[in-house]
């Protein structure tokens, strides 16, 4: 459980629930960042602060993830560490450095084993990073692209890990802001761990500079209005369009268009999980719909939800 609080678990509770066999994810080397790469090269010799890279597992906007070991370990042992760190060029960008920052804070103030953890980090000047484990499996978006079969109790599983680490983030005050495939990492024994923090905000936080700053795609209603404070329903919606999506290999919201996905999130009806999976269980479906719910108050608290 969280180290933030006791979590008293309801008998129906989904942490109750036993996990399901293996997952055959994708053979894909995965980062905390949520950038994966199908292969990671063998790097030069390489250090940064005390930890000595082995391979580049991924870059993203504004940083690169290595895979490192630290520089007084046996280099013949495993590097199972990964090490996210600022990209040169963003030195002195305080957008980029304030999102590895506020990552790393979150991450290492907030203890879930759902949870991207953070063992040590190094942002209070150049080269701005941060360590964490290094996690073997994929991302959920991966598997969704590589059409990966989940079965019902796998992707139910998934979520209640996910379920888990919100409700940690939420019981110390944050809301993730950005739950989405790409951040979630599942491995071969089916664990999920959600990862990237950079958009975490405080539970009743207001930004009037910055509407949105998660994902269109799994955004909440309430999240674009920039008067309206954070609250912990927006994640509830995020992670209940992650699971529609699990479940039917559809976003309920799809468009190329940013604008008309943001006026369905707002005004439109999504349609039912049973329109693409008709024998799938009515207590999913009143979940998913629940989840989805145009109103914040109306949907379920991440320590209240019903996989049965």
């Amino acid at each position: 459980r969280c180290s933030v609080m006791h979590l008293r678990t309801p008998r129906n509770h989904p942490a109750n629930l036993s996990p399901p066999e293996k997952i055959a994810m994708p053979a894909t080397i995965q980062t905390p960042s949520g950038v994966s790469a199908t292969a990671a090269p063998r790097l030069p010799y390489k250090r940064i602060g005390r930890w000595q890279t082995t391979a580049l597992l991924g870059e993203g906007r504004w940083t690169k993830v290595y895979r490192v070991t630290p520089d007084d370990r046996d280099p013949g042992l495993p590097a199972d560490y990964a090490l996210k760190v600022l990209r040169d060029e963003f030195a002195n960008e305080h957008m980029a450095i304030g999102m590895l920052q506020r990552e790393a804070f979150v991450a290492s103030q907030v203890a879930s084993p759902n949870l991207q953890t953070v063992l040590t980090l190094h942002t209070d000047e150049p080269p701005f990073y941060f360590v964490s484990p290094y996690l073997e499996g994929a991302t959920l978006r991966s598997a969704l692209d590589c059409s990966v079969p989940l079965n019902l109790p796998q992707i139910l599983w998934v979520a209640r890990q996910l379920a888990e680490a919100v409700q940690c983030l939420h019981s110390a005050g944050w809301i993730h802001g950005d739950i989405k495939p790409e951040n979630v990492i599942v491995s071969p024994a089916g664990h999920a761990t959600l990862i990237d923090l950079g958009f975490a905000k405080r539970i009743g936080q207001v930004d009037n500079k910055n509407v949105l700053q998660g994902t269109v795609a799994y955004a909440a209603p309430e999240s674009f209005h920039a008067q309206l404070p954070s609250g912990a329903a927006s994640d509830i919606y995020s992670l209940g369009v992650v699971l529609f999506e699990t479940l039917t290999g559809r976003l309920p919201f799809s468009s190329s268009n940013a604008s008309e996905v943001a006026v369905g999130h707002l005004h439109e009806t999504p349609p039912t999980v049973r329109s693409f999976i008709p024998d799938i269980p009515n207590r999913v479906c009143r979940l998913v719909r629940r989840l989805l719910s145009k109103s914040p108050p109306r949907r379920p608290a991440a320590d209240a939800l019903d996989y049965r």
